[in-house]
């Protein structure tokens, strides 16, 4: 399972290529927001990992969610 660390580092990376994607080419725009969605899934699940939690699925996120407070 990816620690912590791991998501922090694919998020950053998504992040990344999801802003150099869309000033590259505007009309990848639905990509690059696509792109943004998995890295913020990517910082909960960072956030969850922290609290050695790790959801395999969305479901399995959305109850972790629910029972660990606040993420903000």
């Amino acid at each position: 399972m990816p620690q912590r660390h791991e998501h922090l580092t694919k998020a950053s990376e998504t992040e990344s290529l999801a802003l150099a994607l869309n000033s590259s080419r505007s009309v990848c725009v639905d990509w690059a927001v696509t792109m943004l969605f998995y890295a913020a899934l990517h910082h909960i699940d960072a956030f969850l990992a922290g609290k050695n939690l790790h959801p395999l699925n969305h479901s399995n996120r959305d109850e972790e969610i629910e029972n660990n407070g606040s993420i903000a």
